[in-house]
């Protein structure tokens, strides 16, 4: 899905990254970077073995370069990225939130409002039907390919 809409990001968040899988999988196809952003102490554990596992944990490692480890909520973050040294703006937002928590009504206004995302950044995200992607405030958003229970929304920010 993300070739056709968004080809080859550069800058990739992971927002909800649990395990990592997402952003490495990006990593893996050629990303310059992904800033992982996860605020469960498991998953941050799992994470970073993760990135170990890859080789991208290690200072020496040029690869290291590419990667953030963010431990924090996705509020927090979304709300001042620059606090957490994150200066670039993304190509492609990920985000995979705990089902059944209505993460997307919550996180989608927070995306629009972020300084650093801007119109060229692409989003991606898996949820449950119940929780939809989508801003009803306006109409900036629109959703794809429900699959299921589960559905996946992708979109631009409005310029």
């Amino acid at each position: 899905m993300t070739e056709k809409h968004c080809p080859q990001p550069q800058v990739v968040w992971d927002l909800f990254a649990g395990s990592g899988g997402v952003g490495l999988e990006f990593l893996s196809r050629g990303s310059h970077s992904v800033i992982f952003v996860e605020r469960l102490n498991k998953a941050l554990s799992c994470l970073r073995l993760n990135l170990g596992e890859c080789g991208l944990k290690d200072p020496g490692n040029l690869a290291a370069q590419k990667t953030s480890v963010i431990a924090a909520s996705v509020e927090d973050f979304l709300d001042a990225p620059e606090k957490f040294g994150v200066t670039q703006q993304p190509d492609l937002v990920f985000l995979d939130p705990p089902y059944g928590q209505s993460w997307m009504k919550k996180t989608v206004p927070l995306l629009v409002a972020c300084r650093l995302v801007g119109p060229k950044t692409f989003f991606l995200a898996e949820h449950v039907t119940d929780d939809p992607f989508e801003n009803t405030a306006s109409e900036k958003y629109r959703r794809e390919s429900p699959q299921g229970e589960k559905g996946r929304a992708s979109n631009r920010k409005s310029a």
